[in-house]
């Protein structure tokens, strides 16, 4: 008699869902970043700064090195951004997905290591206000927040194919 099992779904270490998330929207958030900060980086250091209003010194006209660390703070985070949809892009073609989850887990890991500690950053950098956080700045802690917890979510399996726990369940099907 013959199967009547549907046919699965590719099986692949970085599912749409991730793959939308760290392959499309990441790059172009850290694309806008970039042209921001060669556009306006007046507007992009005052939007991230602790600051409010009435604080002396900020926000205004930021000296020339400040401008100039922000664009290159803005230009590090764009290559990171499209290494991240290179890399992802590469890694959905593999066949293996054992391959595919190695190299997914070499990208992910150091990455949210690196959101944890841009969080830290942001509680150590807003001085003063660092307890009050409705002073905030928010669009650092959204976006920090918002792409590690999906990251999170792939390293511990969550909503994607694993090998070791997945292939199991294919040779008993």
């Amino acid at each position: 008699m013959p199967s009547t099992k549907l046919p699965r779904p590719h099986k692949s270490a970085v599912s749409t869902f991730y793959y939308v998330v760290f392959g499309v929207i990441e790059p172009l958030l850290t694309l806008a970043s970039l042209l921001e900060a060669v556009l306006d980086p007046e507007k992009l250091i005052n939007r991230h700064g602790p600051w409010k209003s009435d604080f002396k010194g900020a926000p205004g006209v930021p000296p020339v090195t400040a401008r100039e660390i922000a664009c290159q703070i803005a230009l590090a985070h764009a290559v990171i951004g499209l290494i991240n949809a290179s890399v992802l892009r590469a890694i959905r073609r593999l066949p293996s997905q054992a391959s595919q989850e190695k190299i997914a887990k070499s990208l992910f890991l150091p990455l949210a290591i690196g959101d944890v500690s841009y969080l830290f950053e942001v509680l150590y950098g807003t001085g003063n206000v660092r307890w009050k956080f409705g002073d905030w700045p928010r669009i650092n802690v959204i976006v920090g927040i918002g792409f590690f917890i999906p990251r999170v979510c792939w390293l511990l399996g969550i909503g994607r194919y694993v090998e070791t726990r997945d292939s199991r369940l294919d040779r008993r099907n």
